[in-house]
């Protein structure tokens, strides 16, 4: 590199491997796929969330794996089932199912109250809320939390998290 700079890659996604789109549309974008490869070889290092990523990577390049999780901390759960608490922890996107989610807890509303707690934000809260507000979910919108300790109490209260993709 120029200057003695090192260059150093991160790559958090696959695009277009993971893109949820039919098979016409991803391999029409396939040319950012050999864009992306055709640049990783210039980077002293890349850096993968997971190790699978490392099969769909051009073999000839340098590579380190490190896992974005946090330590697991102990919840001790007494929960009532009178009302099920579900929680989404999570970027809300273009990827994720809303129309699902909202589908799958509108049914289980049907036959017993449910609360849909919501940590995360993102260009889809909106649509989110909206949707699940019209179909008569209680929804508990927390917004974006960073601090470990307030979403781990938030989350202790719940029955099941619920993350749905297209």
């Amino acid at each position: 590199a120029n200057g003695g700079c090192r260059v150093f890659f991160d790559v958090l996604d696959l695009w277009p491997e993971s893109l949820p789109a039919p098979s016409g549309i991803k391999k029409a974008l396939f040319a950012w796929k050999n864009l992306r490869n055709k640049n990783l070889k210039t980077a002293r290092k890349v850096i993968t969330e997971c190790s699978l990523y490392k099969k769909y990577l051009p073999q000839n390049i340098s590579s380190e794996t490190i896992y974005l999780c946090k330590q697991r901390q102990v919840t001790d759960f007494h929960l009532e089932w009178d009302v099920i608490n579900f929680v989404y922890v999570g970027s809300i996107n273009n990827i994720i199912d809303i129309d699902g989610i909202v589908e799958l807890l509108s049914r289980i509303n049907k036959r017993r109250a449910v609360n849909l707690h919501i940590i995360g934000g993102g260009e889809a809260t909106e649509k989110f809320l909206s949707s699940a507000s019209s179909a008569e979910l209680n929804v508990i919108n927390h917004g974006t939390i960073y601090d470990e300790q307030i979403k781990t109490e938030i989350i202790s209260t719940c029955h099941f998290g619920i993350n749905m993709y297209k």
